[in-house]
C-alpha cells in the first residue's frame, strides 16, 4: 500500500480526470443537442461514446478514488462488482464503438451511396443499442461464474481474479482488441487507399470524387418516386426556400463544408450521379484515427500487466508502474473531448458558439 502522500497526489490525479471527463463529455453532449448542423445519424456514435465515458468515470473512477481516500476496501462485495463492471463494459464498449466508427467511415469513404442508406436514424440507433446489450452481457459474465471479482489494494480497484480463469482474460483480450484492432487496421488502410486514389485523380477547380454513378447503376424508377417525393413534401405548408450551400473546392479538391455555420443551408437529399469527398469528412476520419490510437496506447500497458500477474504471478513488478497504468486506463475517458477540440476545427467551432451561446442565455 502507497504512502500518504502517494495516494493524496494520485487521488488528485483521479479527481482531476473526473472532473475534465465529466465537463468534456457532458459539453459534447450539450454541443451536439444545440447544434443543429450536428445532428446526423453517424454523430451517433460519439454521442454513444460520450455517454459510455460519464457511466465509466461516475463508478469506476469515483470508486477508486473512494477506495484510495479510505486507504483500502471497506465497501460491500455488491460494488465491488458494480465497479468492475463498469471498468470492462466501459473498455469493450469503447473498442467495439470505435469499430462502429471505422466501417461507417468506410462505408463513407468507399461507398457513400451505400453510407446514405445504411446509417440512418433508426438503423444506427439500433446498432449502437446492439452494441450495448452484446457488451453488457460480456461485461457480467465475472458476475455469474465465470471467474471472481476481488480488491486489488495495489490497483485501488476492483478486477477479475484472472489467475482462476485464464480463459476468461483470453476471451476479453480477442473479443476487445484482437478482432477490433485488425479489423480496423485493415479498414484505415482501405480509406486512406482510396483519398489517396481519388486524390490523384482530381483535376483543377473540380472535386475529389469517392463514388460514380453509370447510367445502368441508377434505378430510374426509384429515383423519380424519390424526388417526387421530396417535390412534394410538406405541400401546403408555407416556409421560406431553403438556400442551397455552394460548393467550394479547397486546393486538394476536397468539398470545403466547414467555413459556414448557417443551419439553414440545406444539402440536395436526392441520390447524386457522383459523391464528392467533404474536408469535414476526412478531417474526421483522422480525428477518429487519433482517438483510437491514443486509446489503445492507454490501455496496453495495463493488459500486458494483466497477462503478467495471470501468468508469472510471482514476477515482482513496481508498486509505481502499476499506479502508473492504472492511472492511465481511467485517463481515456478525457481523450475524446480533447481531441474533438484539439485536431478538429469544425467540432472546436461548435464548442465554442455553444459556450459563447451559454454566456448569451446567462446574460
Amino acid at each position: 500500500m502507497a504512502s500518504l502522500e502517494i495516494r493524496i497526489f494520485i487521488a488528485v490525479i483521479f479527481i482531476l480526470v473526473l472532473i475534465f471527463s465529466l465537463i468534456g463529455s457532458s459539453m459534447s453532449l450539450v454541443t451536439y443537442i444545440r447544434r443543429r448542423k450536428l445532428h446526423k445519424p453517424h454523430l451517433y456514435l460519439p454521442v454513444s461514446l460520450c455517454i459510455a465515458d460519464i457511466i465509466a468515470v461516475s463508478v469506476w473512477t469515483l470508486i477508486t478514488i473512494i477506495a484510495l481516500i479510505n486507504e483500502g476496501w471497506f465497501l460491500s462485495y455488491e460494488i465491488c462488482a458494480l465497479q468492475n463492471y463498469a471498468m470492462t463494459f466501459s473498455n469493450v464498449n469503447n473498442m467495439h464503438t470505435f469499430l462502429l466508427l471505422g466501417v461507417e467511415r468506410a462505408m463513407k469513404f468507399l461507398k457513400p451511396s451505400k453510407h446514405e442508406d445504411v446509417f440512418i436514424h433508426y438503423i444506427t440507433l439500433a446498432l449502437i443499442g446492439a452494441v450495448w446489450f452484446m457488451d453488457g452481457i460480456i461485461a457480467i459474465f465475472p458476475v455469474i461464474g465465470w471467474g471472481r471479482v476481488r480488491f486489488y489494494p495495489e490497483q485501488y480497484q476492483c478486477i477479475p481474479e484472472y489467475q482462476l480463469s485464464t480463459s476468461h482474460l483470453n476471451f476479453l483480450f480477442v473479443t476487445t482488441y484482437v478482432i477490433p484492432i485488425c479489423l480496423l487496421v485493415v479498414l484505415c488502410i482501405l480509406c486512406f487507399m482510396k483519398i489517396r486514389s481519388a486524390r490523384s485523380k482530381v483535376v483543377p477547380d473540380s472535386g475529389i470524387i469517392t463514388e460514380e454513378y453509370h447510367g445502368s447503376d441508377v434505378n430510374p424508377y426509384s429515383y423519380g418516386v424519390k424526388k417526387n417525393n421530396l417535390k412534394f413534401k410538406n405541400a401546403g405548408i408555407k416556409f421560406k426556400k431553403p438556400k442551397l450551400r455552394p460548393i467550394k473546392y479547397t486546393s486538394q479538391g476536397y468539398v470545403s463544408d466547414s467555413e459556414t455555420d448557417d443551419e439553414s443551408l440545406e444539402m440536395e437529399e436526392v441520390k447524386r450521379p457522383f459523391y464528392l469527398m467533404s474536408k469535414t469528412d476526412y478531417d474526421l476520419l483522422k480525428t477518429y484515427v487519433i482517438i483510437i490510437c491514443a486509446y489503445v496506447l492507454c490501455w496496453f500497458p495495463y493488459v500486458i500487466l494483466s497477462y503478467t500477474w495471470t501468468y508469472s504471478r510471482y514476477s515482482y513488478i513496481p508498486e509505481w508502474l502499476i499506479l502508473i497504468t492504472v492511472i492511465l486506463t481511467h485517463i481515456t475517458s478525457c481523450i475524446k473531448p480533447i481531441s474533438y477540440y484539439f485536431f478538429n476545427n469544425n467540432l472546436r467551432s461548435a464548442f465554442k458558439k455553444t459556450i459563447s451561446l451559454s454566456k448569451c442565455v446567462k446574460r
